[in-house]
């Protein structure tokens, strides 16, 4: 049984952000086929003293290794942005990834708005 390469993880371009609803993504080509898992819930909010914990759970396909920021925007029903979180992430060659942003407002917010992923 021969190993998989893995993959140093390009570092996000500021000038080329590619963004995707939360329930819409797609495995990201561009990141080697990165999948943020949906399912049951394409995140998780945990309410916390100062604010909101939203955790987004990936599977690296591609066996990415190294570090890469990854953005988040909470955008109003009328696509205003509400709020942009950011977090550098640690590509993990197995196993799924579980990345946490800390969001400001309430859950609340959170459903009422749309979230986008940035990459």
């Amino acid at each position: 049984m021969q190993a998989v390469p893995r993959t140093e993880v390009k570092q996000l371009d500021p000038s080329q952000i590619d963004y995707c609803k939360l329930s819409e993504c797609l495995p990201i080509d561009k990141l080697a086929g990165l999948e943020l898992v949906t399912t049951p819930e394409s995140y998780n909010a945990l309410v916390g003293k100062w604010g909101t914990n939203v955790q987004l759970k990936f599977v690296n396909h591609g066996r990415l290794e190294g570090t890469r920021e990854l953005r988040l925007v909470l955008r109003s029903d009328k696509g205003k942005i509400v709020e942009m979180m950011s977090q550098e992430v640690t590509f993990l060659p197995k196993g799924p990834m579980l990345v946490e942003f800390f969001f400001t407002g309430f859950p609340e917010e959170l459903e009422n708005g749309t979230l986008q992923l940035g990459y």
